[in-house]
């Protein structure tokens, strides 16, 4: 499973430090590449079927995720369509793993911890689009390819998902995310050198980028500052999964697609009529 895993991860991001370690945190989890462990994932999803079917209600730490999505991931994709072409489509699949990783979180707030396979099918998403992500950054010939290579470093920081204890061989899951933008920032710092003046599109859509990962940090030093919470009264892994599979994603793209609110505009004074005439003399 591991030796797939680097077979996979090699092909895809080459030689590039920050991705070879998503390379060795992944594969302690067991997690493997889209092609091999789509099945497993869909068969612990087809195995729910059937069964009972559990209400998606988001928890408080989802919620305050959600909040992030219709903020912050918002803004960015609204950046990213103002550039359009490989950088568009580079960041819809940022969207689409910050949508996936809103169902991990789903499934953590409602299952018992799961077992190693299991991790695997729950994690699995969110890891095919990083790897796909890497894979659009290996061509160094196209135009944008510092824009893909912020998207590819970035989205490293998703892998603190995988961090289960000290032992795991990861930095605490706020400093990893820390650390995935530093990588990131190299290439994003060459952008705001050769933009700034030029194409301030350019240069907002990198402050999008790099305000997205805060936010992602804040986020999850503050609700889970030592890895995912798992819930020890839950349900299975299965009945989770099903749940965030019926609920999570439609649930995600509605608050990606909440409108921001318009500016308040100032009250307008009302009409005024013909000045009162002044009252008549004393007889």
């Amino acid at each position: 499973m591991q030796a797939d895993l680097g077979n996979a991860i090699s092909r895809l991001e080459q030689v590039t430090e920050r991705l070879l370690r998503l390379e060795a945190t992944l594969g302690q989890q067991g997690v493997q590449p889209a092609a091999n462990s789509l099945a497993a994932s869909n068969t612990g999803l087809a195995a729910t079927q059937n069964g009972p079917v559990m209400a998606a209600a988001a928890g408080g730490s989802v919620a305050d995720y959600d909040r992030l999505l219709a903020g912050k991931l918002q803004l960015f994709m609204a950046h990213a369509a103002a550039l359009g072409g490989e950088v568009l489509t580079a960041s819809k699949l940022v969207e689409q793993a910050f949508q996936e990783q809103r169902a991990v979180l789903l499934v953590a707030s409602k299952a018992k911890e799961p077992n190693t396979p299991q991790l695997q099918s729950v994690l699995q998403p969110v890891a095919a689009h990083m790897m796909s992500a890497a894979g659009l950054a290996d061509n160094r010939r196209s135009a944008a390819f510092q824009q893909l290579k912020v998207l590819a470093e970035g989205l490293q920081a998703l892998s603190w998902l995988a961090y289960t204890g000290p032992s795991c061989g990861m930095a605490l899951p706020a400093q990893h995310i820390a650390e995935s933008w530093n990588a990131a920032e190299f290439f994003a710092n060459k952008i705001l050198k050769e933009s700034r003046g030029v194409n301030e599109t350019q240069v907002d859509w990198v402050k999008a980028v790099k305000d997205l990962f805060t936010g992602l940090q804040d986020f999850v030093r503050s609700s889970y500052p030592t890895g995912l919470k798992w819930n020890p009264s839950g349900c299975n892994i299965a009945e989770a999964q099903a749940a965030a599979k019926a609920g999570g994603p439609a649930a995600a793209q509605a608050a990606v697609a909440a409108p921001v609110p318009a500016p308040a505009k100032a009250p307008v004074a009302a009409a005024r009529g013909p000045p009162v005439p002044p009252p008549p003399p004393p007889p």
